[in-house]
C-alpha cells in the first residue's frame, strides 16, 4: 500500500499590516502520494513580509509529488490583487497547479521552478511574469490552448511559456490507432510520419504527408499528433 499525504488548508488574512520574521504555511504532505499546497490569501494596507515567508508548496513525496498552492496578495488600494505561484526552487509537479477560472488579476507571478497550467483565459490588466525557471503551459489535448490577455509579458532567461507535445495525440497514444490525431480530432496522420502544423511533418518513405494548417497571424489550434 502507498502512503497518501493531505493538502495544505487555507489562511485568510484582513490585515491593516502584516510584519514579522516567522512564516506563513499551506504546505501539502510530504509521503510517498503528496498531498497539494493550499491557499493563502492576504488583504493589507502595509506587506512587512517577504516572498520567502509564504510557503504553498507541494509534498516533496518519494512517489508523486503534490501540485503547488497559490498565494493571493492585494493590497487595499489595488482592485483585483496579485496571484503569485511560487516552486521555492524544489522540484514541482507537472500539471498540477491549474489557475482557476473567471478571475481578473493586477499581476500573475510564477517563479521558482513553478509549473502551471493556465487551460482557461488569463486575464491581467497588469504584467504575467515567469521567473527563476518556471514554466505556464496547459493540459495536453486542450484545443482551447492557452490564452493570456495582459498589459504586458515579462520571461526571464531560465523560464518558458512551453506548449510543446501539448496538441493532439500521436500513433497508439492513450487509445489512439497507428495513426497520430490532427486537426478535428481526425486520424489522419500516417504512421512513420511526422505531424504537422505550421510547417509540414517529416516522412518516411513512401508515405503521404500530412497537411499545414492555421494562421500565422492568429495562432489558435493545437499541434498534430506523430
Amino acid at each position: 500500500y502507498s502512503a497518501a499525504g493531505g493538502s495544505g488548508g487555507s489562511v485568510n488574512l484582513d490585515v491593516g499590516e502584516l510584519s514579522g520574521s516567522g512564516k506563513i504555511q499551506a504546505r501539502g504532505g510530504a509521503l510517498e502520494q503528496s498531498g497539494a499546497g493550499g491557499r493563502v490569501a492576504v488583504s493589507y494596507n502595509v506587506m512587512g513580509f517577504t516572498p520567502a515567508q509564504f510557503e504553498v508548496l507541494g509534498g516533496q513525496g518519494t512517489s508523486a509529488k503534490g501540485g503547488n498552492g497559490t498565494l493571493f496578495l492585494k493590497s487595499k488600494a489595488e482592485t483585483y490583487g496579485d496571484l503569485i505561484v511560487d516552486g521555492q526552487s524544489l522540484s514541482s509537479a507537472n500539471d498540477k497547479s491549474p489557475i482557476p477560472a473567471g478571475y481578473t488579476f493586477n499581476n500573475i507571478v510564477l517563479r521558482n521552478s513553478a509549473v502551471v497550467l493556465g487551460d482557461h483565459p488569463l486575464n491581467i490588466t497588469g504584467q504575467l511574469r515567469l521567473e527563476n525557471n518556471s514554466t505556464l503551459t496547459h493540459t495536453r489535448g486542450l484545443e482551447s490552448g492557452l490564452l493570456i490577455n495582459a498589459s504586458s509579458v515579462f520571461v526571464d532567461p531560465t523560464s518558458r511559456i512551453d506548449v510543446s507535445a501539448r496538441g493532439y495525440r500521436g500513433g497508439l497514444q492513450d487509445g489512439a490507432p497507428c495513426e497520430g490525431e490532427t486537426l478535428g480530432g481526425v486520424f489522419a496522420v500516417r504512421q512513420f510520419s511526422g505531424g504537422s502544423y505550421g510547417g509540414l511533418g517529416g516522412k518516411g518513405s513512401g508515405n503521404p504527408e500530412s497537411i499545414a494548417y492555421g494562421s500565422p497571424s492568429e495562432p489558435i489550434y493545437l499541434g498534430s499528433g506523430g
